[in-house]
């Protein structure tokens, strides 16, 4: 059995048929991508010998260099790090932030849309509520 049918498995087992099925279906997207990526850095490689491909890159900094253009080079984590805090505020809303501010971070917005979005418990409500197998007798030591 492949790793990747246990992972199956399990977000079926922890997210349910429905949000399992829509996990696996994302993370074959991701692998997918992953894959093509590969296949195009093979063709570059078999494309252009080592030294052509520095040779690209100096030129390219040169020109970057004389017309005064800068390239973004930072990543959105990078970026969100180096902001200043939001305010407190206990009416601070994380979701409407991310909604506005994914713009800004499109990557860790979109991590954050997928983080923000498992639910906070998966524990049965009944179980959560009830006391029966947690009462002490009086020589139970808690």
């Amino acid at each position: 059995m492949q790793k990747i049918e246990y992972v199956n498995y399990f977000l079926d087992y922890l997210f349910g048929e429905e949000k399992g099925g829509e996990l696996r279906s994302n993370l074959s997207k991701c692998i997918n991508n992953i894959n093509v990526l590969r296949k195009q850095v093979k063709l570059i490689r078999k494309m252009f010998k080592p030294t052509t491909l520095i040779l690209m890159f100096m030129v390219w900094a040169f020109f970057l260099q004389a017309t005064g253009r800068r390239t973004n080079t930072k990543s959105d984590l990078d970026r969100y790090l180096q902001e200043e805090c939001e305010p407190y505020s206990h009416k601070f809303d994380i979701l409407n932030w991310w909604k506005v501010n994914s713009i800004r971070f499109p990557i860790l917005g979109n991590t954050a849309h997928k983080v923000l979005a498992i639910p906070v418990s998966t524990v049965v409500s009944e179980f959560a509520f009830s006391t029966g197998g947690r009462v002490l007798n009086p020589y139970q030591v808690p």
